[in-house]
């Protein structure tokens, strides 16, 4: 698992299968905190990449994805093996973003399948067929046996996520939210809890204000 926004030190790792890796959040400086920590090591860790999370659609928690993108296919041709998209898991509207640097800088969405976030929302129906193959494909390719997302209380579309492993361990990762009640029914006895913590005690009001 890794974590990447501008204001983390280093991305946050730990493989979800025997060979693959899930990055919550991709903030601007994402790719650079993974050479710093991973060193010559980078375009490994790249390839076995295989599901990016973007919780909503702030420059600090997505900008890094495309030069990421662009890394991890240059890792696969660096290293000669066969290229994979990414699953990508975000708020729908990231693909506006998208579609608008495929059309006008280069080609970049064939780097991806795109999972929309709401779709993975306790009772949401899944519509169209190719979102449940890459859903079924994602679970399958990072052994887990759910990948669950929830609103929660930050900017419009903002979500977090729930990951369950086939071995039995469940992951939550908050993204930016104010105290939520969906968040809590999703992550209750969670083994692990990655969780908001932009502001210190006695920044109470500044919190708020900026739905923290």
């Amino acid at each position: 698992m890794l974590c990447g926004n501008r204001d983390t030190e280093y991305p946050k790792s730990a493989t979800c299968g025997s060979s693959q890796s899930l990055l919550l959040d991709c903030g601007e400086g994402t790719f650079g905190q993974m050479c710093r920590h991973y060193g010559n090591h980078v375009d490994e860790m790249l390839t076995k990449l295989s599901t990016v999370f973007i919780s909503h659609i702030h420059a600090d928690h997505h900008t890094g994805l495309v030069n990421l993108l662009l890394q991890r296919e240059r890792a696969f041709n660096s290293l000669g093996k066969a290229f994979t998209p990414i699953y990508l898991v975000a708020p729908a509207q990231i693909m506006t973003w998208l579609n608008q640097y495929h059309d006008h800088c280069q080609e970049i969405l064939s780097h991806i399948n795109f999972i929309p976030a709401r779709c993975l929302c306790e009772g949401e129906d899944v519509p169209k067929f190719k979102t449940k193959s890459f859903i079924q494909a994602a679970l399958k390719r990072n052994d887990l046996t759910k990948f669950q997302t929830c609103l929660v209380r930050h900017c419009k579309n903002a979500f977090a996520c729930s990951l369950r492993h086939q071995s039995g361990w469940q992951l939550v990762f908050s993204g930016d939210t104010m105290p939520c009640d969906a968040l809590v029914h999703m992550g209750k006895n969670a083994t692990l809890l990655i969780h908001e913590a932009t502001l210190e005690d006695g920044m109470e009001e500044e919190a708020m204000e900026k739905r923290h």
